[in-house]
């Protein structure tokens, strides 16, 4: 028997939904679906499945210990809610625990499926992974950002090991091509822009979910407000800020450091320890060749979430240059001598050009040679110069084989994103991938 769990949020669970559905209709009684939802619009998934639902009222349950060490205040930074009320957040996973435990227990479930972005889905990827006697396996169905709309399963919280299926594939299918969830973004970015309907459809959308008890949203009103009018606040003093037009004649010599955009799983979790991007900027700034230049981009979906004061005090750092938002990202990183991320896209960008990277945590990605993971303390022994010149073997063509033969095509944004998700032929293109899955971890 195969006992499922999903974990919806962010809008995935129409998406979820839609998967649990093919599957229960594929393998009729061999399946049972369960749902653990932190959102309101997902409370009640089904009547025929069994859900349970988290909110901060959990944290009022009793005063319990830790069930085991979890790491919960690593787990508590990480999230974007959580983090605002750290007394109150912490007691919520302490409890949260045994209400978790007790769920996977309790029902028998063997597979979860989830993201890696909230604090209970950390929890509960941590749990699989130290009890062993609950024989639950958690898995992110994750984008592989290239090519687009293709997935693969996860094993692990930052996401940097890939369920390995040796499928057979065709190398010429792997295209160079920018990813499509930032393209799609952008177009929602302007839409929200310019048409005030859809505007006023998010933000009502926002205000219905608005619970004092919520732990996946804004709490009360006035935040909301707040959080609204500081984006739109930070967006205004961003457009006044000199972004220089990129020009390779006035930087021979350079280095590219894009921004993440933040708070986001990417870096919040599969870049802990590295999350403070103005001490990243500071650090790469300090080995700064003579001579060279240090360029910043923004990430198109990120202005306005940073305040005025976050640019102006690194762009006064001699050689530090903040170019267009909007500028070429293939043209920054084939003129760069080396792209510098936290787990960014651009890093695996350049390591497909054959160009050299720097990711600071560690990716799935880094497989290719051209790409390394580096802590600062590594680099601090280095020099960027002798770093550049360092000679690789081309390895990316089996970087390409090895994630086309370990992934599965299919979209797997959210519906609200790209409602084209939930089309037949795409969902048919996800559970072959679940399918496989399954065999793999010997359920079926």
């Amino acid at each position: 028997m195969i006992n499922l769990c999903f974990v919806p949020c962010f809008g995935k669970g129409e998406l979820y939904r839609a998967i649990a559905d093919k599957l229960v209709n594929k393998y009729k009684n061999e399946i049972r679906i369960y749902w653990i939802v932190v959102d309101k619009r997902y409370k009640k998934i089904n009547v025929t499945d069994k859900s349970i639902y988290l909110d901060f009222k959990i944290a009022n349950n009793g005063n319990y210990k830790e069930l085991k060490n979890f790491r919960i205040n690593e787990i508590l930074y990480s999230d974007r809610v959580l983090n605002k009320n750290i007394i109150k957040g912490k007691q919520y996973l302490i409890n949260l625990e045994y209400v978790l435990y007790d769920y996977i227990k309790e029902n028998g479930i063997n597979v979860i499926i989830g993201e890696r972005a909230q604090a209970h889905e950390l929890l509960l990827g941590r749990i699989c992974n130290l009890c062993n006697e609950l024989k639950c396996q958690y898995y992110s169905m994750t984008d592989i950002r290239i090519p687009s709309f293709r997935f693969a399963f996860f094993k692990d919280e930052k996401e940097t090991e890939i369920v390995e299926f040796n499928n057979k594939c065709d190398v010429n299918e792997f295209k160079l091509e920018k990813p499509s969830y930032l393209q799609i973004n952008d177009k929602l970015q302007k839409l929200n822009s310019y048409f005030n309907t859809n505007r006023i459809k998010r933000i009502l959308t926002y205000i219905k979910q608005i619970d004092k008890n919520n732990v996946s949203g804004q709490q009360s009103f006035c935040g909301y407000v707040h959080f609204v009018f500081s984006r739109l606040w930070n967006t205004f003093w961003y457009k006044t800020l000199k972004r220089e037009q990129f020009n390779i004649t006035e930087y021979p010599n350079f280095i590219f450091y894009g921004f993440h955009k933040q708070p986001e799983s990417s870096i919040d979790v599969c870049g802990r320890y590295n999350e403070n991007q103005y001490i990243d900027i500071l650090n790469i700034w300090r080995m700064l060749p003579a001579g060279w230049y240090l360029i910043l981009k923004e990430h198109t979906n990120a202005v306005g979430d940073r305040k005025k004061k976050f640019y102006k005090s690194l762009m006064k750092l001699p050689g530090v240059v903040l170019v267009d938002e909007h500028t070429d990202s293939y043209k920054l990183i084939s003129n760069a001598k080396i792209t510098f991320s936290v787990t960014g896209t651009i890093s695996l960008e350049a390591g497909l050009m054959n160009k050299k990277a720097v990711t600071l945590s560690r990716t799935f990605f880094n497989s290719i040679s051209t790409v390394y993971n580096f802590s600062f303390t590594e680099l601090e022994k280095m020099s960027i110069p002798d770093l550049v010149e360092k000679k690789e073997k081309d390895n990316v063509t089996q970087y390409k084989k090895y994630i086309l033969s370990n992934s599965f095509k299919g979209c797997v944004l959210d519906s609200y994103t790209l409602p084209s998700v939930l089309c037949d032929e795409n969902l048919d293109k996800i559970i072959y991938g679940y399918d496989l899955l399954f065999k793999k971890i010997k359920l079926l």
